[in-house]
């Protein structure tokens, strides 16, 4: 069910509860204002304590706004006989209704708390800002507690969300700091808890000389975002310390030969990659890289925001229907399969959703990657240019036209038979002064088309 441009379209959490039914009393007596669409939900809908459910209510209805109202409710002596379960269950309603209405663009969202959720011990009247200010009555400990948690999570995704068209970095930037990969870090704690016998404490850090600027933090996180904004640096907020330069001599006596990651690699860590595929044969080359596993394409699809379809062309329909249901305005995807365009994978997606295509080579002439992207309707530049730093690591990485993709399918993405186009022509490929290999076959390839028949002659053949 897809919203009109311009059109507001309300839905209504706990939409059967009594301040449901009010305000759906109070719509069929004044009437909504124009452009008004509402829709009011009840647990028939959906199990909001259920993310696949909840993130399957809002992709049928996408809601511009939503009045959230669902929750686990009882009485006094339900509420002290039961105090886990109402955290519990509050909880995980109040996070799948908020996180979903974040990544599905929500405008506004108006959440209904209580006045239990206020301190016992507290000074009367009381006021928004005494929220916190100290536990609510342990009568209901798990409620109160969970309908707080929602003012928590407002001020930590909406509010931010309000800012994202500027990173703000407090203080000067110039404080500097020792920065050590998390994996690093857990491979010496691995060490630590082997081989170190010591009772005295141990440094684990990179060296001295690998002290980075906050500003040149800042600067990296700009760059593996992809972000175009503007970055201010806000000189009234303090900049605390300006450095803590650690030694690390004596681990180095210990490990001389340890290598830590430099902090402007881009590597993606394995874990945080899943793959699904139908079987389960070539399962164990990934997991012994600590890539995990599946065989459901949609457990992909609601737990990663960036998903490759690395699927043969006749199955993108198949794989699509399954994962439809789970692609949010969050999701960037990217299809590697040859000859299906991108209004086609538009065209059986959400309005709006952000489609790529990926055609990478195979270097066996080259020696080097080089990959070209083609970007859908719904792709801004901050999206391509964290895509090209993404893939940087695998060679040249070229934004062009969808005209392109077919050529460059042609040169090098249609099997090991072919090495590659007019080897006489090899120095053309090589590494030119800027130290990237050249697009320039690619350029030229497409204006000589029409010649296909005797570029295919002068293809060197490396295979049956």
């Amino acid at each position: 069910m897809e919203g009109d441009a311009g059109k507001t379209r309300v839905m209504v959490t706990g939409g059967s509860g009594l301040v449901g039914k009010a305000i759906e009393q109070v719509l069929k007596e004044e009437g909504p204002r124009r452009g008004e669409e509402w829709i009011f939900l009840s647990s028939k809908d959906a199990n909001l304590m259920d993310v696949a459910e909840t993130r399957a209510v809002f992709q049928k209805h996408r809601p511009t706004h939503v009045i959230h109202l669902a929750a686990l409710v009882g009485g006094l002596f339900k509420n002290m006989k039961e105090n886990l379960s109402f955290w519990r269950s509050n909880v995980h309603i109040n996070d799948n209704v908020l996180q979903t209405a974040h990544e599905f663009d929500v405008q506004k969202v108006v959440s209904c708390l209580s006045t239990c959720v206020f301190p016992d011990k507290t000074t009367y009247p009381i006021d928004e800002t005494m929220i916190h200010n100290g536990p609510p009555h342990d009568s209901n400990f798990g409620y109160s507690y969970a309908k707080r948690m929602i003012d928590v999570h407002n001020s930590c995704v909406f509010c931010v969300a309000e800012e994202e068209t500027a990173l703000q970095v407090w203080g000067s930037g110039r404080p500097r700091r020792q920065f050590i990969y998390s994996l690093d870090l857990a491979r010496l704690f691995l060490w630590v808890l082997r081989e170190y016998n010591e009772v005295e404490p141990i440094i684990l850090s990179v060296g001295e000389e690998d002290e980075v600027s906050i500003q040149e933090a800042a600067d990296a996180v700009v760059k593996a975002l992809g972000f175009n904004g503007e970055v201010v640096y806000d000189t009234s907020k303090a900049d605390g310390q300006f450095k803590k330069t650690a030694s690390n001599a004596k681990l180095r006596k210990f490990l001389p030969d340890f290598s830590f990651t430099p902090f402007d690699k881009g590597d993606v860590v394995a874990s945080n990659v899943m793959v699904s595929a139908p079987s389960k044969n070539n399962f164990s080359r990934f997991q012994a890289m600590g890539v995990a596993v599946t065989q459901s394409n949609q457990e992909v699809a609601q737990i990663s925001r960036l998903v490759f379809l690395a699927v043969k062309p006749h199955l993108i329909p198949i794989v699509l229907g399954e994962i439809l249901q789970h692609i949010t305005p969050q999701h960037i995807v990217v299809s590697v399969a040859a000859g299906v365009t991108l209004a086609t994978i538009e065209g059986m997606l959400p309005r709006g959703s952000r489609v790529l295509r990926l055609m990478p080579n195979l270097p066996c002439m080259l020696q080097e990657g080089a990959l070209l992207l083609a970007c859908g309707t719904g792709v801004t530049e901050d999206v391509a240019s964290l895509l090209k730093n993404l893939l940087s690591p695998c060679g040249l990485v070229e934004v062009g036209p969808e005209s392109w993709i077919d050529v460059h399918t042609g040169v090098s993405g249609s099997g090991v038979a072919f090495a590659g186009p007019r080897c006489s022509d090899y120095t053309r490929w090589k590494k030119e002064g800027s130290g990237q290999p050249s697009l320039e076959p690619w350029r030229q390839l497409q204006n000589e088309r029409e010649n296909s028949g005797a570029d295919k002659k002068r293809t060197h053949e490396t295979g049956p």
